[in-house]
């Protein structure tokens, strides 16, 4: 637990989401981020839910699409 909240902020960065002008999916549960949503940002830019990256770090410490760190 304590190398998972260690990993979190080492390599995530949270912010609230703003779409611009277009329309991006979590890859996780595929669901489409909505403005003002929390979302984490890994240092490789791949942007995901935060509470979607929360519990895939529960099994996995890389990232779900490419598998950095």
């Amino acid at each position: 637990k304590w190398v998972k909240n260690i990993l979190i902020t080492k390599v995530l960065t949270l912010s609230n989401y703003d779409s611009g002008d277009f329309d991006e999916k979590c890859s996780i549960c595929l669901e489409v981020f909505r403005d003002g949503m929390s979302v984490a940002k890994l240092r490789c830019n791949h942007i995901f839910h935060e509470n979607c990256i929360n519990e895939w770090f529960d099994i996995n410490f890389t990232c779900p699409l490419c598998k950095q760190i």
